[in-house]
């Protein structure tokens, strides 16, 4: 089943843009980066105790966790929306730059997570999850989407 895209109109400068339809590529983003997101919230939720155990290690109060979470999740809804909904090709390339960084020091721990089961398979789902995001983002209809800013058409040259 194809994905439902709209056409919405926007109005500036009195002149009408009409905003392009998303790539097909642009909405898998969408949905597997909000499912990585889902899966690690799962994750979390399993995991509570030996997250806020790790906390507690480091030396800071159990409360640093659910606000550095909430923290990273607006981080991440908002970067997901600037891109899949406005274009942003900066939102595009800070997202690449966090999966990169996140890669680094995930993929070590989630062949030792693999060993405890549940845990390890939704860091596995997580990480594979984002990774074919970043892919979708690389698609030749998602680059001419981001050159295009959105627009169906090139942009009208603008006037002296």
């Amino acid at each position: 089943m194809r994905p439902v895209k709209f056409v919405t109109v926007a109005w500036r400068a009195r002149t009408p843009i009409l905003w392009a339809m998303r790539p097909t590529s642009i909405i898998y983003f969408e949905r597997l980066a909000i499912l990585s997101i889902l899966v690690g919230m799962v994750f979390t939720w399993i995991d509570w105790e030996d997250q806020i155990a790790g906390v507690r290690a480091a030396g800071f109060s159990p409360s640093v966790a659910p606000l550095t979470l909430g923290f990273a999740l607006a981080i991440l809804l908002l970067l997901i929306f600037l891109i899949s909904r406005r274009a942003s090709a900066i939102a595009k390339w800070v997202f690449v730059a966090l999966f990169a960084l996140g890669l680094v020091f995930s993929a070590p721990q989630v062949m030792e997570a693999l060993d405890r089961g549940l845990v390890g398979l939704l860091q596995l789902t997580q990480l594979v999850a984002q990774a074919m995001a970043v892919y979708f983002l690389f698609t030749p209809e998602a680059n001419e989407w981001f050159r295009r800013r959105g627009r169906s058409e090139p942009a009208p040259a603008s006037r002296p």
